[in-house]
């Protein structure tokens, strides 16, 4: 009701002045069934919201909570966000590494799939000089460098962290993906504008058809019965409640399998191009191991 105050119309404001004229009419049973079928579309986008939510949650679950970190020739678990720069962290074998970091002592496989989307576990070896910070260097090898929500292998790793817990990897991609949800489709943006012109448009129809009676030789109550039957019949609110629920269900569906689209946008750009066939079929004959994260 604010928005309407403040001059904007919504396709929600349709449905409420057709339950109102139900109601004027003495049909409370038809208005009842009109504002609970309206009220239950809503309930079901919510739901479907509250599973994509769910599903980027996930994503943070990927790292461990704890991390043993080596202070002073003493071992002992702090939570990660207590983790600062240069802190050297033990990973034992086969757990979660907590931060993103390097490698400076020991050697074993890391499973990278959780982040990198890569279906081999990867090589990892010490960086030859360890007192270096390599907080600030732009480009690390591969072999020296580690991810937070990744799996270590077979054998026990000293990590130097190089990044805190709300600046890494895996914090980001979660960041990017809750930014992604705030971006409109390119659908999202026409319903918007669609709605401000459609919506006072049919109540003018509607008030318009109220009068009939003045014109043609029919009771008030005919014409108000024939408007409010307009205004039901043009209310498109599937439109209205479909596309943001689909547009977030599909982004965070996306982040849970490793590819990560900024916005709506792109996911419709995407779902008209040839990208992604194009993908499979220069990936699958090959049979390759490398399935690095799709950024869109």
């Amino acid at each position: 009701m604010t928005t309407v105050v403040k001059g904007g119309f919504e396709i929600d404001f349709l449905m409420l002045v057709a339950a109102i004229g139900a109601a004027i009419l003495g049909s409370w049973a038809e208005g009842a069934l009109l504002l609970f079928l309206f009220s239950l579309g809503h309930a079901l986008e919510h739901y479907a919201m509250g599973k994509a939510r769910k599903s980027i949650a996930a994503l943070a679950n990927l790292a461990p909570p704890t991390a043993l970190v080596l202070r002073n020739g003493q071992t002992s678990e702090v939570g990660i966000a207590e983790l600062v720069i240069g802190d050297i962290i033990l990973v034992k074998p086969n757990t979660k590494i907590p931060a993103d970091g390097v490698v400076v002592k020991g050697t074993g496989s890391v499973n990278q799939a959780p982040i990198t989307g890569e279906s081999v576990p990867v090589e990892k070896t010490a960086v030859p000089h360890a007192n270096i910070d390599y907080s600030k260097e732009a480009k690390i090898d591969a072999r020296y460098r580690v991810f937070a929500g990744t799996i270590n292998g077979a054998s026990a790793l000293e990590i130097k962290v190089i990044r805190e817990a709300q600046d890494s990897t895996i914090s980001r991609l979660i960041k990017m993906v809750n930014e992604a949800e705030q971006q409109k489709s390119p659908t999202q943006l026409f319903t918007d504008k669609f709605e401000k012109i459609f919506v006072p448009a049919v109540l003018i129809l509607v008030g318009l058809l109220c009068l009939a009676f003045l014109v043609i030789d029919e009771p008030f109550s005919k014409s108000f019965y024939r408007a409010m039957a307009v205004l039901v019949a043009a209310s498109p609110c599937a439109l209205a409640i479909s596309t943001p629920s689909a547009v977030l269900s599909g982004v965070a569906r996306a982040a849970r399998a490793g590819v990560l689209i900024k916005g709506g946008g792109p996911l419709e750009d995407w779902a008209h191009s040839a990208l992604w066939p194009s993908i499979k079929q220069a990936r699958l004959p090959k049979a390759s191991p490398n399935s690095p994260t799709l950024f869109l």
